[in-house]
């Protein structure tokens, strides 16, 4: 199975995470998307020129004016989900495949790893997605999937074992090549790689597979 990038209806999620530069979201966000702001999140889309489809959170971290004719659901402060969890059960139940968050890395590591768990959490629902923040995106890969990624200059490509360890990891396009190999997690061998192709995959036999794409 190869997980990628595919022209089909997506939910995009716009967390309240650092943003970075507006002009890396340019080709990110798609006509036909549905648009879920998380709480501030939705700063961020009046930052991008994008309209939600639909605003969530306890607003903690947004007091300004809401847009009319958009949709609202608040919830308390108390609570078990974080607003990004409640953005992403609220595309699956909406019938999502394909959920993509935006915004989501940077900032407060403490949001960052709670949005790659939010990820595990999709992925493990049988969903595809990623995550996009101000200089990073990040990528989970089950065993027998294959990621492709087009080359791009200026960025760093790592792999870590999400959980204690993971078995058949193989690139090509890389510049550091690797076949079958074992990764654990308590050692960075798959850190920092770059391109060496016109593209690059990444497959995995057995595990998950955390893939960072980060700007250098």
């Amino acid at each position: 199975q190869r997980v990628g990038i595919e022209m089909t209806k997506r939910c995009v999620i716009i967390t309240a995470g650092e943003l970075g530069e507006p002009s890396r979201y340019q080709d990110v966000i798609r006509p036909g998307d549905f648009l879920i702001c998380c709480d501030g999140g939705y700063a961020h889309a009046k930052t991008l020129g994008v309209r939600p489809d639909l605003i969530l959170g306890d607003f903690d971290s947004y007091e300004g004016d809401l847009p009319e004719g958009v949709p609202t659901e608040g919830f308390s402060s108390i609570k078990d989900d974080t607003d990004t969890m409640l953005a992403i059960k609220e595309a699956i139940h909406r019938g999502y495949e394909e959920i993509l968050l935006l915004a989501a890395l940077g900032g407060r590591m403490d949001h960052s790893f709670a949005n790659l768990q939010s990820l595990m959490y999709l992925r493990q629902a049988g969903k595809k997605g990623w995550l996009v923040g101000a200089r990073d995106r990040a990528y989970l890969l089950f065993g027998g999937e294959t990621l492709i990624l087009p080359r791009e200059e200026g960025v760093a490509v790592s792999v870590f074992s999400y959980g204690e360890q993971v078995e058949g990891v193989t690139f090509q396009g890389l510049y550091y090549p690797l076949q079958g190999a074992r990764l654990t997690n308590g050692f960075p061998l798959g850190v920092s790689n770059h391109f060496a192709a016109p593209s690059a995959s990444i497959t995995l036999a057995k595990g998950t597979l955390l893939v960072m794409v980060s700007q250098i």
